[in-house]
């Protein structure tokens, strides 16, 4: 297999996992509203959002891991975290390991979302870099789709059956392993290399609201639908695997649409 096609399949997989962050505990959200009533909607409604906040702690520490270990392992671990995270709460019911492994996920996923832009950079010139981050964008609207749907379909045998969608990234960590090319960790930078220009935080800003917005869709839907339309949590994951598609056209189109601002000209 071509170098190209090699990364882009690595591009593609890494970012098909990673839309398991977006799925969350989405299809059963209503479910363990009921199940952990004692705890109070808000708190079970942070199930799906705590992620983030080790998410945060990831994303700062990446930098730090690639001047130590190559970025095919930093996936693969990260892979890995979210893979025993996300499946535990099957294995062992219990809140408190629930909350734990919701926090701690987040930190896999903190490690891997990165990763794809930082090796798209370091392999392709920038001209051919808005394809493959197109590709990025399909790839976590179709694993996002794909996890909700096979996410819904496996609650509705049982609500612990939900947790099984995480084998996705244990699938994903193999996938990785066979086609992502090592390469040794980068060097250390300098203080006035990684000086970042206003426009970085400007995105950075609009991409805080956005997941504003998409924290309050997510955190209501599933309980939404439980409590007025349905207690079959297949249909919620059809639900969020509608919203889901919409990724893919933006990503479909992406490279076409940095062609006709300009965003990626010399």
């Amino acid at each position: 297999m071509k170098t190209k096609n090699r990364i882009a399949v690595s591009v593609f997989i890494t970012a098909f996992a990673f839309g398991l962050n977006i799925t969350g505990v989405l299809p059963i959200l209503g479910i363990l509203n009921e199940k952990y009533q004692q705890y109070g909607t808000g708190m079970v409604q942070q199930l799906q959002t705590m992620p983030y906040l080790m998410l945060i702690v990831g994303s700062l520490l990446v930098g730090w891991l690639t001047t130590r270990i190559s970025k095919k392992k930093i996936v693969i671990t990260g892979l890995i975290v979210i893979g025993i995270c996300g499946m535990l709460p099957f294995f062992l019911e219990n809140f408190l390991i629930l909350v734990m492994t919701r926090l701690l996920i987040g930190f896999g996923f903190g490690i891997v979302g990165p990763m794809n832009t930082a090796i798209i950079t370091e392999f392709f010139p920038p001209e051919e870099r808005a394809s493959y981050m197109g590709l990025h964008v399909v790839g976590m609207g179709i694993g996002t789709m794909i996890g909700n749907l096979i996410g819904g379909i496996l609650a509705g045998i049982g609500y612990r059956s939900f947790y099984l969608v995480y084998l996705i990234a244990f699938l994903a960590a193999a996938g990785i392993k066979i086609v992502l090319i090592e390469t040794p960790p980068v060097m250390d930078e300098t203080s006035s290399d990684m000086k970042l220009n206003k426009m970085v935080y400007v995105i950075s800003l609009a991409s805080f609201v956005h997941t504003l917005f998409i924290n309050a869709y997510n955190t209501n839907i599933g309980i939404y639908i439980l409590q007025n339309i349905t207690d079959n949590p297949s249909v919620t994951g059809v639900v969020t695997a509608v919203n889901s598609a919409f990724a893919l056209l933006v990503g479909m189109f992406f490279g076409s649409t940095g062609e006709i601002y300009g965003a990626y000209r010399q």
